[in-house]
């Protein structure tokens, strides 16, 4: 099995809201597009956005089979290992839960999703049912990573997993899960619309398939892997994403055809299928049949495990309040789009060459300006936004004659002057020599879209945060969100979702030019071979 590294970040953050739902917050005001200030006097534009009172912040742990929480984790988040009778104690309940539509996920400052919406509802009733008043129990979110989940619930820095878990034996040593709120769940393979449509599990032989960390599907693949092994065929190839890479934004990938094909829920693949139409369910090629996705708690909370239990019954899939919430919260997602169809393909070998150039002039890695044009224009030259930035690298104007460029709307000039822009932002703000350049690069791009201002002083106020300013992700990010939403945290993500891409279709590019001329080789060598064979 291959375990890529980590290559895209969920949003981390706690947020505290009440069972009524979350206060107001403060604006953050600032145009949609908020990639370009002027140098000189380094004014500030961002996406407007704001969040609810109370909020509480925690990094990102490290990805690894049994996540170890950070220290500032466990300083924001208190260990309790109480059972149903503390919860209403101590007036919260924490529910552990991946940040990943359409199960948990932040909207103009809000909490969203079917588990925010649920776990209102649980409130609600665990209100009434202890005469408490409305608003009194306090719902805490506190987001992870599905392979976290359940050391952190063990480790009392949650009170009930609520990430859609299987219920395999293996967990069910561990935790104690609730009755199931979806049953007979079948693991299925999705392809996109141009890889081809498997006919058996026979058909995966050999071929490449991507799971989600941390899921039960990685174990059932393998097992199924095995078996075909054990017959003679070429093992799967099982690629377990990053743990920070969900099965819904896995499913988004392969419906833009940037990966060929993914084991994942039928239901979840039936829900995103009519969402995402670039999808191709195969039902009938089954990994895995017979699961059932349940909540889970600590063994010996039964009290809790009981007044979910009940709650389940009204809340599961099938039920009214299930159906709804389902409906509610597809079709509400934009989605990204492939940098490498024909189209894409074709303008990135348009401008492959003045990328290369303006890349190399100051020392950044061409493919992720190549995907950094696909993020901020499509790469089209002629693109505007209504913040008035135009061009391939989407400059403003005066921005773009700060940067000796006379005509942003030329690809090349508007090329170079946004590579330029960038080396100055590293140059004037991200140039400390302890920073790694994986740091610095998502810096970069943060500065470039929500100003270097504006990111030097979430880097300035990150360790009263318990925070590190030399990290993007997890850290700097969090205070990001805070202060203008989520818009420079998707600029961020999205440009190394299509740097992914790229790299996948230039490392195939060169694979098959590989195979062609090994081809021709051979061709060569019959035919040299031939003649020698006729003079002789």
């Amino acid at each position: 099995m291959r375990t890529l590294p980590s290559l895209l970040p969920a949003i981390w953050t706690c947020l505290l809201v009440g069972a009524g739902g979350c206060g107001p917050g403060a604006e953050a005001a600032g145009p949609a597009d908020a990639a370009n200030e002027r140098p000189r006097d380094a004014g500030e534009r961002a996406d407007s956005g704001s969040e609810p009172e109370g909020t509480a912040l925690a990094p990102a742990p490290a990805a690894a089979p049994e996540p170890e929480p950070e220290p500032e984790l466990r300083r924001r988040i208190s260990v309790y290992r109480g059972d149903l009778d503390e919860v209403l104690e101590r007036r919260h309940l924490r529910v552990l839960v991946p940040y990943a539509r359409p199960l948990f996920f932040i909207d103009e400052g809000e909490p969203r999703g079917i588990a925010a919406e649920l776990f209102r509802e649980y409130a609600f009733s665990l209100e009434d049912s202890a005469g408490l008043r409305r608003g009194d129990l306090t719902v805490l979110f506190v987001p992870c990573e599905l392979d976290a989940a359940v050391p952190w619930l063990l480790d009392g820095l949650g009170d009930v997993v609520a990430g859609g878990l299987t219920v395999t034996p293996e967990r069910a040593a561990r935790v104690a899960f609730t009755d199931p709120l979806v049953r007979d769940v079948a693991e299925i393979v999705v392809t996109s619309a141009a890889s081809p449509a498997p006919a058996a599990l026979e058909d995966l032989a050999g071929e490449t398939v991507w799971v989600a960390a941390g899921s039960s599907y990685a174990g059932h693949l393998r097992a199924r892997s095995a078996e075909l092994e054990a017959r003679g065929l070429a093992p799967v190839d099982v690629v377990e994403a990053p743990s920070t890479l969900s099965t819904e934004a896995l499913l988004e990938m392969v419906h833009a055809g940037i990966l060929p094909r993914l084991v994942c829920d039928a239901y979840k693949a039936e829900l995103w299928a009519r969402e995402l139409p670039g999808l191709r369910l195969h039902p009938d090629v089954v990994v895995h049949a017979g699961g059932q996705i349940a909540w889970a708690v600590r063994p010996g909370n039964g009290r809790l495990l009981e007044s979910l239990d009940a709650f389940v019954a009204q809340a599961r899939k099938g039920t009214l309040l299930g159906n709804v919430l389902l409906k509610r919260y597809l079709g509400s997602t934009r989605w990204i789009e492939h940098p490498t169809d024909d189209a894409g393909r074709a303008r990135l070998e348009q401008y492959a060459a003045w990328i290369r150039a303006a890349a190399d002039e100051h020392g950044f890695d061409w493919v992720r300006i190549a995907a950094q044009c696909f993020q901020e224009s499509r790469l089209d030259p002629e693109a505007r936004s209504d913040a008035g930035a135009v061009g391939l690298m989407q400059l403003l104007p005066s921005t773009a004659r700060d940067m000796g460029c006379e005509d942003p709307l030329d690809p090349e000039q508007s090329l170079r002057a946004g590579v330029r822009y960038q080396a100055w932002l590293r140059e004037h703000y991200f140039s400390d020599p302890g920073l790694e350049e994986v740091e610095r690069t998502n810096l970069v791009l943060a500065a470039y879209n929500a100003g270097p201002g504006r990111v030097r002083r979430w880097r300035e106020a990150a360790p009263d945060r318990g925070l590190d300013p030399d990290r993007w992700r997890g850290h700097v990010e969090l205070l990001a969100l805070e202060d203008v939403g989520v818009q420079p945290l998707h600029y961020v993500d999205n440009i190394e979702k299509y740097y992914v891409a790229y790299t996948l279709a230039l490392d195939l590019e060169r694979e098959r030019a590989r195979v062609r001329e090994a081809v021709q080789e051979r061709t060569r060598a019959r035919v040299r071979g031939a003649g020698d064979g006729g003079r002789r």
